[in-house]
């Protein structure tokens, strides 16, 4: 696992620096996962957060939450990722709040992660509103280019 080296006081330095405040949300009920991913992106300087259900995601986004990515896990026991996606479209990030983030130069990229994809979950997660899938387990080598892509624009 990736580790940001200490400074004197203790803390640890991140491994990169970005030119902005980059945000993630992990939606993934896999508590390893979600260790192994927080602690990448955490390193990597991404401020980041992490829940294990879409009902959690769909609240923080009604509630103002804005973040640069959110990794979805697509295979979730509520709903699914394209489901996952859906729901968040239409009750968390409406298009007046999309357009509203859009205005502030916020722009959140939506990721389904799985293991494996079949070639009809990715059309219902595209379809659904998905920008793209990583594979999992995360991994520097998958999450840095589209960081690195997100802070640039």
């Amino acid at each position: 696992m990736a580790d940001g080296t200490a400074n004197q006081e203790g803390l640890t330095i991140p491994l990169m620096s970005w030119k902005n405040n980059l945000k993630a949300l992990l939606v993934d009920p896999s508590s390893t996962c979600t260790l192994i991913g927080k602690a990448y992106l955490t390193n990597y300087g991404v401020k980041t957060g992490a829940v294990d259900n879409a009902d959690v995601t769909i609240t923080l986004l009604n509630e103002g939450a804005s973040f640069t990515v959110i990794l979805a896990d697509m295979h979730m026991r509520e709903m699914n990722g394209a489901q996952h996606m859906f729901h968040s479209l239409i009750f968390g990030m409406s298009m007046t709040v999309c357009y509203a983030a859009s205005s502030m130069g916020v722009q959140t990229r939506l990721l389904g992660m799985s293991t494996m994809f079949r070639e009809r979950e990715k059309e219902e997660f595209l379809a659904a509103g998905g920008d793209g899938f990583i594979e999992k387990p995360l991994h520097p080598s998958k999450f840095v280019p589209i960081l690195q892509e997100l802070d640039n624009n």
